[in-house]
C-alpha cells in the first residue's frame, strides 16, 4: 500500500513537473517542425512560440499527463467566402506522429495541395479526423482505416476550388473503423467502390451519413442483413442512382434526416416511407418519381422539412396538398415544390400550414393573385414565387402580414407592388428579388428601413425616377445590387468605399453627372454602361475588380493609372465615351487574367503600350475610331489574340510580316481608314482561323498577294476551333464593316461570316485565279483599285458569296457566265471598269436586275442595260480589228516569209551535218515504232469494244434482269451486244470488266415521283461479274427475301449499297468476307414491313477497310456483341445505328478503336444510361445524335473535348443538367437540339452553359418542351447566327425584343405555347426578310399591322398565329403571301 502510495506521488510530482516546463519537449518540437513546413499568410501560428507548447493556438494539452491530445487548425473562413481566405496551405510534416496521444485532429478549411499523407493512419488513439475541404486530392489512403479508434472523420472534398478529385479506389478499408459514429465523404469520387453499401453496412454504431455528389455506382434495393439501425442521418443527395426505392429504408427507425435528392430513383413511392416515424427533414427533389401513394407520408407527423422539387408533380396545387397527411400539413416548416408543373392558384392550399417557414414554389405554372392567407402565415421567413403567371396587387396590407420575412422573390411574375410613401415595413429582409415586377415609377420607399439587405434585385421594374439618398446608406450591407433596365435619373454619390457591394450593375438607365471617387475596395463587377455619365474616370485603386463597363457614357480626360493596381481584371470596356490622352503604360503589365479592351470611340491618341500583350489571356484589342497614331504596334506577344480592331486612326507606315507568324489565333483583322501603305505581306495568308480580313481605305499599293488562296476557309469550317470562346462572356463583341455597300455593326462575329475588303487603296496587276478557292467566303470588296485584266472564270466556284464589289477598277473582257452559279449572291457592283460583251443572265442574276451595277462600261449590252446587244458588239469589233485590206496583206505575207525562212535553217542543218541527220532518223525511227505499237493496242480495244463487252458478263447480267420484275421497264436497254452502255453497268476503260452496277431506284426531285421499284430475285449470275466494285441496289422492293449470302463472295466490291431495298430476315454472316469493302449501307427505312435484323455480329469486325455503315432500322436486339464488334473497324467514319434497338451499349471501354468517327447516329434505340464514357475519346466527331433515347443523369463536362462537333442532338432525353463546362469548347457548334430533355431555370442560364463561341455560331437552336422561363431579353439577341429557332412549349413571358426580330438570317421561329406578351407591328415584322415559317401561337400577343397597303418583304411557307389578337379584320398583308 505505501509503494502504491509513493508511485503516485511520484507520478503526480513528474506530471507537476512537466506541466512547470510548458509541454513534452519532443511534442514541442514536433509541432514546431510541423510550422516550418506550413505557409501561414495571416500568421495565425504566430503564437506557437516559448516553451509551452500546451498555450498555443489550437493545441490542447491533456490536464493529467500533459500530452498534446487535440490539434485545431481549421481555418474559420465561411464557405462561401473561401475563394478571398488567406489559409495554411504547405505540407504535413511526418514529425506529427510524435504526437502518440493525439484523439482529435482537425486541419479543415485549409489548402493543403497534394495526396492525404498514409501516415495519418498511424495515430492509433484518434478519434476525430476532420480534413474536410483541406483541396487535398488522389486516392484517400486505406492506412486511414487503422484508426480503430474513430469516431468522427469528415473528408467531404470541394471542388469548387480545385480542378482536381478526391477518389476512393476501395473502400474495403472503411469495414475496420468499427467505432464509427459519423461519416462524410461527401463529394469523394466513389464510381468504382462497388461494395461501398455493404462496408457502411458493417459499422453498426454510424449515426450520420453523408455521401452528396460522389458518383456512387448504384444502390443495392434490399440487404439481408440490415446493421445500421442506429442511423439518423442519411444523405445520399447528387448520385445519379437509378433505381427504385431500396426497401432497407424501411428499418430505418431511428433516422431523422433523409436526403435523396437530385438522383434518378424511378416508379412509385408507395409504403418505403411509411413506417418512418421519426423523420423530420425529407428530401427527394430532382428524381424521375411518377408519383405518390397519397398514403405515403401518412405516419411522418414529426416531418417538419419537404423537398418534392423537379419532381414531375402537376395538377392543381390545392389536390396536391391536400393530398399531405394533416399531421404533415400542420407540423411542415419547409416546403420546396419549385420546378414543377403546379397550376391553379394558391387560394385554399397553403393558407392551413400554419407551421410554414420557407416556400418555394418558383417555375410552376402558378396563376392568380397571392390569396391573403398566404400573406398571413404567422412563422413565415422566405417566399419564393419566381417565375410563374401570378397576378394582382400587393399592397402594404398584405406586407405587413410577413413579420418574420428574411427572403423574398416574386421575379418574373405580372405583379405589382404598390405600398404607402409612409409605410414602415415591420419585417428585415435580407434577400428581395423583384425583377420584372411594376414597382414605379418612384423608388420603393419601404425600402428605407431594410438595413440588412445582402442580395438586391429590382431590375426590369419599371422604376423611372431618382434614386433617394437614404439608399445608400440602406446600401451599407448589401453586396449584390442589381437596378438595371429601368429608367432611373439622378447621380451617384461622390463616396461609396463605405458599401459592402460586390456586384454592382447600374447599365442602361438615365444617371448623370461624375463618377464616384471612391468604390468599395472589394467590388468585383462594376455595370454603369448606357448612361449618361460625365466628368472623369476616378484614380481609385480597386484589387479586386474583375469587370468594369463604362461604355455608352460621356467620360472624359484621361485613363487613370490606378486601373493597373487591378490585378484580377479581366474585361475592360471604356467604349464610346470620351476620352483622351494615351493609354497608360502599366496597363497589363500586372495583370495577368485580362483577355478585353475596348476602348473604341473615343479621342485616344499616341501609341499602344507593349505591355498589352504582358497577359497570356488578352484575346480582344479594339482601339478603333479614336487618334492613335504612329507605325502598327508591336503586338507579336499577343500570341493570344483573336480580334484586333485598329480601323478609323492614324496609323501608317507598313503592315508588318509578323502578323501572319505570331498571330496565328486571330480570325479578325481590321485595318480600315488608316495610312498604311507599301503591299500586303504574304504571311498573312498564314492566318489559319482569320475569318474578317479589312484593310480598306489605306494607301496599300502592289499586286494581290497569290497566297490569299490558302486561306483554304472550307477546310477551317470542317475542323476549325474558334478562339471566341476564350473572350468574357460578359462582352459582347461588335465589329463596324462594310456590308454590301453599307456600313453595319455586327455582334457578336458570326461564326460562318467570311469577309476579304481591300477596298479604296492603290492596288494593281490582275485578280489571282487562287482567290477563287475561297469556296466559303462571303463577302469580297475588291472596289475603287486600280487593278486590271479579266474576272477568273472560276469565280461561279465562289458557292457562299453574298456579296461582290470590283467597281472602279481597270478590269476588261466578258463578264463570266459562272457568275449564275453564286446562288446566294445579294449584292453585284460591276460598275465603271473596261468589261464588255454580253451581260450573263440565269439564276441568281435574274434577281439582280439593277442597271447601275454595270453602268460605266462601255461595250457591256443586254439587259438590264439599255444597250441593243448585237449593234454594240459590231461597234466593239470594228474598233478592235485591222482596219483595212492592206493590213490583212501584211499579216498573211508575214506568217508565209517567217514559215519558210524556218524550214529552210532546219534542213539546211541535216543537209550539212552528217552525226545530226543520223541521229534524227533514228529518233523518227523509234517514234513510229511506238505508234505502231499503240495503234495495235488502239485497234484490239476498239474490237472489243465493237464485240460489245465480255460474253460472260453480258450473260450474266440478262440472267439478273430476268429474275427482276421491271413495272417501270428501267431495263429496256438490256440489249445489243455492249453491255458497257446498258444503264447502270460502268466498265473499266482499260480491261472491259464490269466495275460498277448502279440499279438504285432514282428519285429525282421532290416534285418527280419516283420511277417504279425492281423487285423480284436476285440471280446467283452476279457472282460471274468477279471484278465488280460497286454494287447498288438501294430504294427497290424486294419484300423480304433475305439478303443473298452469295454477295460475300465477290471479293472485289468495295461498295454495297441494299439501304431501304425492303429485304427481310437475318443478315447473313458471309458479307464478313468482303474485305475490301468501304461503304455498307443496309438500312431498312420504309421498309417497317419487313423485319431485318442481325443476330451476330462478329461478322462485321472482319471488314477492317469500312469507313461507312448505317445499319439503321435493322433488327440489332439480340446482337450483344454489336460494339466489340464496330470497335475492331479503325477506318470507320460514319456509323448510323439508329432505331436498332440495341440489347446493351457500354458505359466504359479499356481501349476505343473507333477514333476516326466523325458521324454517329444512335437515335431512337430507348437507351437508359448515362452518356458512354468512351465517346469523349471521338475527338474528331462532327455529327453526334442521341436523341429519343432516356440517357439520363448530366450532360457531362467531358463533352466539351468534342471540339469539332457541329451538329449536336440531344432531343427527349431524361437529363437532370448540364455541367456549366460542357459546352465551354464547341466553338464549331452550329446545330443544337436540347428539346424535350426537362431542362428548368431561366431561358438565359440555360443558354449561359454554352460558351461565347458557341452562342456566337450557332445556326440552329432547338429548346422547346422544356421548363425555361424568365423572357427573351439580353440573350437571344447576341446569337446573330441563329436561322432556326424554336423555343415552343416552354414557360417564357415578357415581350419579343427587338433584337429577335432583327436576326438577320432568320428562317424558322417558332415560338408558340408561351407566355409571351406584348404588341408585333409590322416595324417588327418587316425585319425578318428571310423568315419563312413563322409560329407564335398560344401566347398573349397582339398582331397590330397598322399600315393597310403594307408589303412584308418575306414570303412565309408556314404561319401560325392561333390564340393571338389579330382582329378585327382579316389581316390584308396575307394577300401577297403566295
Amino acid at each position: 500500500m505505501a509503494t502504491l502510495i509513493l508511485s503516485s506521488l511520484l507520478w503526480i510530482l513528474t506530471v507537476d513537473a512537466v506541466l512547470a516546463s510548458g509541454c513534452m519537449e519532443v511534442e514541442r518540437k514536433a509541432l514546431l517542425t510541423f510550422k516550418s513546413g506550413l505557409v501561414d499568410p495571416q500568421n495565425l501560428l504566430s503564437s506557437w512560440e516559448g516553451e509551452d507548447c500546451c498555450k498555443w493556438r489550437g493545441v490542447v494539452c491533456s490536464n493529467t499527463t500533459g500530452h498534446v491530445v487535440k490539434l485545431n487548425l481549421q481555418n474559420s473562413c465561411d464557405i462561401l467566402s473561401r475563394e478571398y481566405c488567406l489559409c495554411l496551405s504547405g505540407e504535413i510534416n511526418p514529425s506529427l506522429l510524435y504526437l502518440s496521444n493525439l484523439k482529435h485532429l482537425d486541419l479543415s478549411m485549409n489548402s493543403f495541395i497534394g495526396t492525404i499523407p498514409a501516415f495519418l493512419g498511424s495515430f492509433k488513439n484518434l478519434r476525430y479526423l476532420n480534413l474536410s475541404h483541406t483541396l487535398f486530392d488522389g486516392t484517400i489512403p486505406p492506412q486511414i482505416g487503422n484508426l480503430s479508434k474513430l469516431r468522427y472523420l469528415d473528408l467531404s472534398f470541394d471542388f469548387t476550388f480545385s480542378g482536381s478529385t478526391l477518389r476512393v479506389d476501395d473502400i474495403l478499408w472503411l469495414t475496420r473503423l468499427s467505432s464509427l459514429k459519423y461519416l462524410d465523404l461527401s463529394r469523394v469520387y466513389l464510381s468504382t467502390s462497388t461494395g461501398w453499401l455493404h462496408a457502411v453496412n458493417m459499422l453498426p454504431s454510424l449515426k450520420v451519413l453523408h455521401l452528396a455528389d460522389c458518383s456512387l455506382p448504384g444502390i443495392s434495393t434490399s440487404l439481408s442483413h440490415f446493421n445500421l439501425t442506429t442511423l439518423n442521418v442519411l444523405d445520399l443527395g447528387g448520385n445519379s442512382i437509378n433505381s427504385t426505392l431500396p426497401t432497407w429504408l424501411r428499418n430505418l427507425t431511428s433516422i431523422t434526416y433523409l436526403d435523396l435528392r437530385y438522383n434518378e430513383f424511378y416508379g412509385v413511392i408507395s409504403d418505403e416511407l411509411l413506417h418512418l416515424s421519426t423523420l423530420n427533414v425529407l428530401f427527394l427533389g430532382g428524381n424521375y418519381f411518377k408519383g405518390m401513394n397519397p398514403k405515403a407520408l401518412r405516419y411522418l407527423c414529426n416531418l417538419h422539412s419537404l423537398d418534392l422539387s423537379s419532381f414531375s408533380i402537376g395538377g392543381e396545387i390545392m389536390e396536391w396538398v391536400e393530398m399531405l397527411p394533416r399531421c404533415v400539413r400542420n407540423n411542415l416548416q419547409t416546403l420546396y415544390l419549385s420546378d414543377n408543373n403546379l397550376k391553379g392558384n394558391l387560394s385554399g392550399s397553403l393558407e392551413q400550414m400554419n407551421g410554414l417557414t420557407h416556400i418555394y414554389l418558383g417555375s410552376n405554372l402558378l396563376t392568380g393573385s397571392i390569396p391573403a392567407g398566404v400573406w398571413k402565415l404567422p412563422n413565415l421567413i422566405s417566399l419564393d414565387l419566381y417565375n410563374n403567371s401570378l397576378e394582382g396587387v400587393i399592397s402594404d396590407i398584405e406586407l405587413s402580414y410577413l413579420r418574420k420575412i428574411q427572403s423574398l422573390d416574386l421575379s418574373l411574375n405580372a405583379l405589382t407592388v404598390r405600398v404607402r410613401d409612409d409605410w414602415v415595413p415591420p419585417f428585415q429582409l435580407k434577400y428581395i428579388l423583384l425583377a420584372s415586377c411594376q414597382l414605379g415609377p418612384n423608388f420603393p420607399a419601404w425600402l428605407k428601413s431594410q438595413s440588412q439587405i445582402k442580395w438586391l434585385d429590382l431590375s426590369k421594374s419599371k422604376i423611372a425616377n431618382t434614386l433617394p439618398s437614404w439608399f445608400w446608406n440602406m446600401s451599407r450591407f448589401i453586396f449584390y445590387s442589381d437596378l438595371s433596365d429601368n429608367q432611373i435619373k439622378g447621380r451617384l454619390p461622390l463616396l461609396m468605399e463605405f458599401t459592402m457591394l460586390r456586384y454592382l450593375n447600374l447599365s442602361s438607365n438615365q444617371f448623370e453627372g461624375p463618377l464616384p471617387i471612391s468604390l468599395p475596395h472589394n467590388i468585383e463587377i462594376i455595370d454603369l454602361s448606357n448612361n449618361f455619365f460625365t466628368g472623369v474616370l476616378p484614380n481609385i485603386v480597386l484589387p479586386r475588380m474583375d469587370y468594369l463597363f463604362l461604355s455608352n457614357n460621356d467620360i472624359g480626360d484621361h485613363i487613370p493609372s490606378a486601373l493597373c493596381e487591378s490585378t484580377f481584371l479581366e474585361v475592360l470596356d471604356l467604349s464610346n465615351n470620351n476620352l483622351s490622352g494615351e493609354i497608360p503604360e502599366c496597363i497589363g503589365k500586372s495583370q495577368e487574367y485580362l483577355s478585353v479592351i475596348d476602348v473604341s470611340t473615343n479621342n485616344l491618341v499616341g501609341r499602344i503600350p507593349d505591355s498589352l500583350c504582358s497577359s497570356k489571356y488578352i484575346s480582344l484589342l479594339k482601339f478603333n475610331s479614336n487618334g492613335f497614331s504612329g507605325e502598327f504596334p508591336s503586338l507579336q506577344n499577343c500570341t493570344g489574340l483573336v480580334i484586333l480592331d485598329l480601323g478609323y486612326n492614324k496609323f501608317s507606315g507598313t503592315i508588318p510580316f509578323w502578323i501572319g507568324e505570331s498571330l496565328t489565333l486571330l480570325m479578325v483583322l481590321q485595318l480600315r481608314s488608316n495610312m498604311f501603305s507599301v503591299g500586303i505581306p504574304e504571311q498573312i495568308a498564314q492566318l489559319g482561323s482569320l475569318q474578317v480580313l479589312d484593310l480598306s481605305s489605306n494607301n496599300i499599293s502592289g499586286p494581290l498577294p497569290r497566297s490569299f488562296g490558302n486561306f483554304s476557309w472550307k477546310a477551317l469550317k470542317e475542323g476549325r476551333t474558334d478562339r471566341i470562346n476564350n473572350i468574357s462572356e460578359s462582352y459582347s463583341v461588335s465589329l463596324s464593316l462594310d456590308i454590301m455597300g453599307e456600313e453595319l455593326t455586327i455582334w457578336r462575329i458570326l461564326y460562318l461570316f467570311e469577309s476579304i475588303d481591300l477596298s479604296d487603296n492603290n492596288l494593281s496587276g490582275e485578280i489571282p485565279d487562287e482567290i477563287t478557292d475561297l469556296h466559303t467566303l462571303q463577302y469580297l470588296n475588291l472596289a475603287r483599285n486600280n487593278l486590271v485584266g479579266h474576272i477568273s472564270e472560276q469565280i461561279g466556284e465562289m458557292q457562299s458569296l453574298e456579296s461582290l464589289d470590283l467597281a472602279m477598277n481597270k478590269l476588261s473582257g466578258n463578264i463570266p457566265q459562272s457568275l449564275s452559279a453564286l446562288t446566294y449572291l445579294e449584292y453585284l457592283n460591276l460598275s465603271y471598269n473596261n468589261l464588255s460583251g454580253v451581260i450573263p443572265t440565269g439564276n441568281q442574276l435574274q434577281t439582280l436586275d439593277d442597271p447601275s451595277i454595270y453602268i460605266g462600261n462601255l461595250y457591256l449590252c443586254g439587259p438590264p442595260s439599255t444597250r441593243n446587244c448585237s449593234a454594240n458588239e459590231i461597234n466593239y469589233k470594228d474598233n478592235e480589228g485591222p482596219k483595212d485590206k492592206f493590213e490583212w496583206l501584211w499579216i498573211y505575207f508575214s506568217v508565209v516569209l517567217g514559215y519558210l525562212f524556218g524550214f529552210t535553217v532546219f534542213y539546211g542543218v541535216l543537209l550539212l551535218n552528217n552525226a545530226w541527220r543520223r541521229a534524227y532518223f533514228s529518233m523518227i525511227d523509234i517514234v513510229c515504232d511506238k505508234l505502231c505499237t499503240v495503234t495495235k493496242v488502239t485497234l484490239r480495244i476498239r474490237a472489243f469494244a465493237a464485240s460489245g463487252c465480255f460474253e460472260t458478263e453480258r450473260n450474266a447480267l440478262l440472267a439478273v434482269k430476268v429474275g427482276f420484275t421491271d413495272p417501270g421497264n428501267r431495263l429496256s436497254l438490256w440489249e445489243g451486244q455492249d453491255c458497257c452502255e446498258w444503264r447502270g453497268v460502268v466498265c473499266s476503260n482499260t480491261t472491259g470488266h464490269v466495275l460498277k452496277l448502279n440499279l438504285r431506284n432514282s428519285y429525282n426531285d421532290v416534285n418527280k415521283r419516283p420511277s417504279p421499284a425492281l423487285s423480284g430475285k436476285i440471280s446467283p449470275s452476279l457472282l460471274l461479274l468477279n471484278h465488280l466494285k460497286h454494287l447498288d441496289l438501294s430504294s427497290n422492293n424486294f419484300n423480304g427475301i433475305r439478303i443473298l449470302t452469295y454477295f460475300g463472295s465477290l471479293k472485289s466490291l468495295r461498295y454495297l449499297n441494299l439501304s431501304r431495298a425492303c429485304f427481310g430476315g437475318t443478315v447473313p454472316p458471309q458479307l464478313g468476307n468482303l474485305s475490301n469493302l468501304h461503304y455498307l449501307d443496309i438500312n431498312s427505312i420504309g421498309c417497317e414491313a419487313y423485319d431485318i435484323a442481325v443476330d451476330n455480329f462478329a461478322w462485321v469486325a472482319h471488314l477492317s477497310s469500312l469507313r461507312y455503315l448505317d445499319m439503321s432500322f435493322v433488327n440489332m436486339s439480340i446482337a450483344t456483341d454489336w460494339f466489340q464488334a464496330i470497335n475492331k473497324l479503325p477506318s470507320l467514319t460514319y456509323l448510323d445505328i439508329t432505331y436498332t434497338n440495341p440489347s446493351v451499349i457500354p458505359i466504359s471501354l479499356p481501349h476505343i478503336n473507333i477514333t476516326s468517327l466523325r458521324v454517329l447516329k444512335i437515335a431512337s434505340n430507348n437507351i437508359n444510361s448515362n452518356i458512354p464514357r468512351w465517346m469523349w475519346n471521338l475527338t474528331g466527331i462532327t455529327y453526334l445524335d442521341l436523341s429519343f433515347n432516356q440517357f439520363h443523369g448530366f450532360i457531362p463536362s467531358e463533352l466539351s473535348l468534342l471540339k469539332s462537333l457541329k451538329v449536336l442532338l440531344l432531343r427527349s432525353n431524361n437529363f437532370k443538367g448540364v455541367s456549366p463546362k460542357a459546352f465551354s469548347n464547341l466553338c464549331n457548334l452550329s446545330t443544337l437540339d436540347l428539346s424535350r430533355v426537362g431542362f428548368t431555370g431561366r431561358g438565359i442560364r440555360s443558354v449561359e452553359r454554352l460558351s461565347s463561341c458557341t452562342q456566337q455560331n450557332l445556326q440552329i437552336l432547338r429548346f422547346a418542351d422544356n421548363k425555361l422561363r424568365g423572357n427573351l431579353s439580353g440573350w437571344l439577341e447576341r446569337m446573330t447566327s441563329l436561322t432556326n429557332i424554336d423555343l415552343s412549349g416552354n414557360s417564357l413571358n415578357g415581350t419579343i425584343p427587338i433584337g429577335v426580330w432583327r436576326l438577320p438570317n432568320l428562317t424558322t421561329l417558332y415560338l408558340e405555347s408561351n407566355f409571351l406578351e406584348g404588341v408585333v407591328t409590322e416595324i417588327e415584322l418587316s425585319y425578318l426578310k428571310r423568315i419563312k415559317w413563322l409560329s407564335l401561337s398560344y401566347n398573349s400577343l397582339h398582331v397590330q399591322v397598322m399600315s393597310h397597303d403594307w408589303t412584308p418583304p418575306f414570303q412565309l411557307k408556314g404561319l401560325k398565329l392561333a390564340s393571338c389578337n389579330l382582329g378585327p379584320k382579316f389581316p390584308p398583308w396575307l394577300q401577297g403571301q403566295t
